[in-house]
């Protein structure tokens, strides 16, 4: 088997505290997937022997140098207290072989697989493997080109089949090649698996759960579960942790409203958190970059109040606040630590109302 059934996590590093710097290295690498036809680029982030802090530019993980001159250009005139232009560069570290769990990131709508670099990096550091694909036809690039498919039932499907194949790919080896395989060979567990969803993404996610039961547990930012009647909260069968921004000008009230009520219906424990003057994209180092990607980023006319004008939460402090959060969740989840649970009880930082928790009926 690809993965390591049921393989602890290693005690090759010191115990750290969840929300501090995690006791992994930080390591990277890119699968390619085969998935319907598409060619389906696959961002791997994955804990190392060796720590670093080295940074290199966001468009460094450019599949191409037209992009990578694209990204260059965007973040060249994005507002630096926004977007989060550097990144750790992962590149060439010696993976631990400890049977970390797997989390998969679904972006939102016209978005990227880089877009949550930052939650990627620091659960990697606490020993986890993230994966995020672009979903190719819904991704950024796609709609630059003309070539999206469009916010659509037919959309969700094809992303629902990204993240299977991303499963599949990391726990059993399916479409990797043979060098990746080899470089991820016992890094992956094969027990249960956390999905993580960004706007479109948390109707990704929750899609995907219903129909496989390797998955462990669900994070949503910014997004209701349910947006085309296929999979009713009522059915989510795994934990859920849920943010939500007080200030979505993207969504919208009604959008809000939609992700509160849906997650009142959900019958497992739960965990409910609202992130005060965050907007949509506060959650992403992408905050900014374009102006679709704004609301988040600077001033803004209040959602409750339009004659209001606001600042938005620092992006820093959102993402920061969002990858502790995601720390905690995964940690209680996936590897049944209890200082998960009493992470996502602290109100780590004053932008926060919350966390509420209701435990399963």
């Amino acid at each position: 088997m690809f993965a390591l059934a049921g393989c602890p996590a290693p005690d090759v590093a010191p115990p750290a505290a969840l929300d501090g710097a995690g006791p992994f290295g930080v390591a990277r690498t890119r699968l390619a997937l085969d998935v319907g036809g598409r060619d389906v680029p696959v961002e791997v982030w994955y804990p190392a022997e060796e720590k670093s802090a080295a940074s290199v530019p966001l468009s460094t993980f450019a599949l191409d140098d037209t992009r990578a001159a694209q990204w260059t250009e965007w973040l060249s005139a994005a507002p630096s207290e926004c977007v989060r232009g550097e990144v750790l560069e992962g590149s060439g570290g010696s993976p631990v072989r400890g049977g970390f769990p797997l989390i998969v990131m679904s972006h939102c709508h016209e978005c990227s697989r880089l877009g949550a670099a930052q939650i990627a990096e620091t659960l990697t550091a606490h020993g986890f493997v993230v994966a995020a694909p672009d979903h190719v036809g819904g991704d950024l690039f796609s709609a630059l080109a003309g070539e999206s498919t469009g916010f659509s039932p037919t959309t969700l499907t094809t992303r629902v089949a990204d993240v299977n194949a991303v499963v599949d790919g990391l726990h059993a080896g399916v479409g990797l090649t043979t060098q990746t395989a080899s470089l991820l060979e016992g890094v992956v567990s094969a027990d249960e698996v956390g999905l993580i969803g960004h706007s479109f993404g948390v109707t990704t996610v929750n899609t995907v759960h219903r129909e496989d039961d390797r998955i462990g547990s669900l994070m949503a930012l910014a997004g209701p579960l349910n947006v085309f009647g296929e999979v009713p909260a009522e059915e989510v069968t795994v934990p859920l942790l849920a943010l939500r921004s007080t200030e979505d000008n993207t969504i919208g009230a009604v959008g809000n409203d939609l992700i509160r009520s849906q997650f009142d219906q959900v019958p497992r424990e739960k965990w409910f958190v609202d992130v005060l003057d965050g907007g949509h994209y506060s959650f992403l180092d992408i905050c900014g970059l374009l102006d679709q990607f704004g609301t988040g980023c600077g001033e803004d006319q209040r959602q409750t109040d339009p004659a209001e004008l606001f600042s938005y939460l620092a992006p820093a402090r959102a993402r920061a606040l969002t990858a502790t959060y995601a720390v905690a969740f995964f940690s209680l989840t996936l590897k049944g630590d209890e200082r998960g649970r009493a992470l996502l009880a602290d109100k780590i930082d004053d932008a926060v109302l919350g966390p509420e928790f209701i435990p399963a009926p």
